[in-house]
């Protein structure tokens, strides 16, 4: 079994910008206080449900989500952005999961 810290040196797909990660850290400063927002690493202990569950965690009962806002970007075969749209996404910090057994 690996453990916590070596799990969370994987990194996410996360590819938001620096506001981004600035309104998810002030949520979590607003949720569990400033020792946890000082922790928030938005490449390692915030992730979807789904990319929780690939490493072996479940999100607890009960929890709420942290909104975010990504861009999705569609490109042409060319490589060209041909369209941005915004899209939110459902982020749990680490203190909302738990290993599964």
């Amino acid at each position: 079994m690996q453990a916590v810290k070596e799990l969370l040196a994987t990194f996410t797909p996360y590819k938001g910008s620096e506001a981004t990660a600035s309104r998810v850290k002030a949520e979590i400063e607003r949720r569990w206080g400033k020792i946890c927002a000082e922790d928030y690493q938005p490449e390692h202990n915030c992730r979807t449900f789904a990319e929780w569950r690939k490493i072996g965690y479940k999100v607890k009962p009960k929890e709420k989500s942290i909104q975010s806002i990504t861009v999705i970007k569609k490109v042409n075969e060319k490589g060209e952005t041909i369209k941005e749209y915004p899209r939110v996404v459902h982020l749990f910090y680490v203190t909302q999961v738990t290993r599964v057994a």
